[in-house]
């Protein structure tokens, strides 16, 4: 197959639906299972990568990626986050093989629902899309872009989502003392909650992005595998409000919502029905992590239809 298509797979009129994440409701599931986001995984998990400041993104033609709005400008300043490169199909295993040659590309320009955060305009308004420019090492790498879904499909239709979280779910099917290879984190993440530290998945070395200089390393950026999640569904759709009960917590922003067609025209087709706000725990910071009851009435991930 060829390493990039250049088709231009968006509809003139497509949903962009912003799934939100209310910090202070966790979505955070025990004893939900979950995959890695393997190497050359294949469609459409391919199209997904890593934003260099710890959220994902996804292709949704050859040189353009959608992701969440505060993934591209910090939406209490309104200030663009510069220095942004994307990483598709990223995996540890890359940057172990050949830290100077992982596949890559910078973010050039963006456009997004708001630079003024939910706070202003609404959670619906929390979606970008940029564009990418000076690919490198991409050879024989199938980034064939996701396409974007015209209108919703019936309510209990299965979903996926996969994403670079910074925290694995569930947190309960490992001993308590590796906590799923997390790590408690004071040097990178001393900024949170009362304890000075974070759970976080164990930091790994970042790639060379230009060949000489390592890419960001932060609390956020842990250079981690992603994980797919895929035991969940669309519940309800209320006033334009999709309402699902995926896993989504920190780094689950501007992660694609996906489903796949069983019949029709096109069975076995993947669409994106919307883009990860982000979530979790309201408290990384407890000294245990706690995982949300999976019961319908812990289902909190909302979020509003933007047309583009």
């Amino acid at each position: 197959m060829a390493s990039r298509t250049r088709k231009i797979i968006i509809p003139l009129l497509f949903l962009l639906l912003v799934l939100c994440i209310d910090s202070a409701g966790a979505t955070l599931y025990c004893g939900r299972a979950y995959k890695e986001l393997k190497q050359n995984a294949g469609q459409p998990y391919n199209a997904v990568g890593y934003l260099s400041n710890g959220c994902t993104a996804f292709l949704i033609d050859a040189d353009h990626i959608a992701a969440a709005a505060h993934c591209f400008v910090n939406t209490t300043t309104g200030a663009w986050q510069t220095g942004l490169h994307f990483y598709p199909n990223f995996h540890p295993d890359r940057v172990a093989a050949d830290p100077h040659h992982v596949p890559r590309a910078d973010v050039v320009r963006v456009v997004v629902g708001s630079r003024a955060g939910e706070s202003v305009l609404g959670s619906g308004m929390d979606w970008g899309i940029a564009y990418l420019d000076n690919w490198q090492d991409t050879a024989g790498l199938n980034l064939t872009p996701v396409r974007l879904a015209s209108s919703l499909p019936a309510l209990g239709t299965a979903l996926v989502n996969p994403a670079y979280t910074r925290h694995h779910f569930p947190y309960d099917d490992n001993d308590a003392t590796t906590w799923d290879n997390m790590e408690w984190d004071t040097t990178n993440c001393g900024w949170v909650g009362s304890n000075g530290g974070m759970w976080a998945i164990t930091m790994q070395e970042a790639p060379f992005y230009d060949g000489v200089h390592r890419d960001i390393v932060g609390c956020n950026s842990r250079w981690g595998a992603g994980m797919i999640h895929a035991d969940c569904e669309l519940t309800n759709v209320v006033n334009d409000v999709v309402v699902h009960n995926c896993d989504t917590v920190g780094g689950s922003s501007g992660s694609p919502i996906m489903y796949e067609t069983t019949g029709g025209c096109s069975p076995g087709t993947w669409y994106v029905i919307g883009v990860g706000h982000g979530g979790g725990p309201a408290d990384f910071s407890q000294l245990a992590p706690v995982c949300t009851p999976d019961t319908p009435e812990h289902a909190d991930n909302v979020g509003s239809s933007v047309s583009a």
